[in-house]
């Protein structure tokens, strides 16, 4: 039984810290809520853990507890649970997309490429619960439907960069691959500021009801022209960023590497704190204060030049590492993208996975 009122509730707090606080990401701040709520203890293994399908309506309840965008997707294809020892803990949902953003290795790999579009885990699930319910859910869905070719997005409107598709050895492929550099997505905020109308969900949109729902018919001429008409305010949002990972035995995940579309290039780093206040203290300018801020935090760049260590610094910025306010996150803060990703040096907890499924720390489930 889904309590609305509590899940909004817990939300808006979630969003509330978010915005006060944007270094963590927005399913980081959720989790957190419910983890005071609840007062749960994180579980301390993976003893008896299952990967399994659910129906969409069990999927629904968590993701829209748990998950940042408190909804499932639109094209809903299949839903898996992460149990251990019987209790829901996290759920991935996969989806098809329309478009062009499926065609990732060839159009006729098109029916075989699905997306990972939401995940989420409990508070108290296990350490790199996240990671775990990531790769073997992709795997069930191989054995199940075939797929061989997943995507994800990391959302830096939710301060997320990926850790996890990292982690557990996605490529990236960049901001809006097959897009100009510097295009951008337009969404709309409403005048009074509570409502955002992604550019997502406008596009999708074929009967055009969310415009017909603010008073807007094809006598009014252009639907989003007619948005500012009304005061709503234009918000250009950067591309999200956008992962691919291949199933299927060595060969087959080579032989499709090299059917993608597009080139796996350099993934994201977080940005590290720039000590602005300092800089005058020190003598030197702000951005000689944010380079070495990014060498302290990046000692494989210390040998760069300044132009190579500034394009490094705005490129990171542009993939959406630092906050929204300007302030890019600390160093020592949490680099936890969300329930679906893991810290940095949780890479080795990540690649100890297999050894997991076959031992005493659980197998996945060949039900479903």
């Amino acid at each position: 039984m889904i309590d609305r009122n509590l899940y909004r509730e817990m939300h808006e707090k979630a969003g509330e810290r978010f915005k006060a606080n944007p270094s963590k990401c927005y399913q980081r701040h959720t989790r957190e809520v419910w983890s005071e709520r609840e007062y749960t203890t994180r579980l301390e293994s993976f003893e008896g853990a299952e990967i399994e399908r659910i129906p969409p309506e069990e999927a629904a309840s968590f993701i829209r507890k748990y998950e940042w965008k408190k909804s499932m997707p639109q094209f809903l294809k299949a839903s898996y649970a992460l149990r251990v020892r019987g209790e829901l803990l996290g759920v991935t949902c996969f989806a098809t997309m329309g478009g062009p953003i499926p065609n990732i290795c060839g159009l006729d790999l098109v029916p075989k490429t699905i997306c990972l579009a939401r995940g989420a885990c409990a508070p108290h699930a296990p350490e790199n619960a996240a990671s775990y319910q990531t790769r073997w859910a992709c795997e069930k869905a191989f054995e199940d439907f075939g797929w061989c070719v997943f995507y994800a997005y990391s959302d830096s409107e939710a301060s997320e960069i990926g850790t996890i598709y990292d982690a557990v050895g996605w490529d990236y492929i960049g901001q809006g691959p097959g897009r100009p550099e510097g295009s951008f997505h337009v969404d709309f905020e409403s005048p009074d500021g509570p409502r955002t109308l992604t550019s997502n969900a406008l596009n999708h949109d074929k009967d055009k009801r969310i415009f017909r729902a603010e008073g807007w018919n094809e006598s009014k001429g252009d639907p989003r022209q007619y948005l500012l008409h009304l005061g709503w305010k234009q918000k250009n949002q950067p591309g999200k960023g956008r992962w691919v990972w291949f199933e299927g035995t060595p060969d087959e995940k080579e032989y499709l590497r090299s059917r993608c579309r597009y080139p796996f290039i350099e993934k994201p780093k977080r940005v590290p704190a720039l000590p602005m206040a300092s800089a005058p203290d020190l003598g030197i300018s702000k951005r000689e204060a944010k380079r070495r801020a990014w060498k302290a935090a990046h000692p494989e760049d210390s040998g760069k030049s300044n132009r190579e260590i500034d394009t490094i610094i705005h490129r990171a910025i542009r993939a959406g590492a630092n906050d929204r306010t300007g302030r890019a996150p600390t160093v020592l803060e949490s680099q936890d993208e969300s329930d679906m990703e893991i810290a940095d040096d949780d890479v080795a907890g990540a690649e100890t996975l297999a050894e997991r499924r076959s031992g005493a720390a659980g197998s996945v489930s060949e039900g479903g």
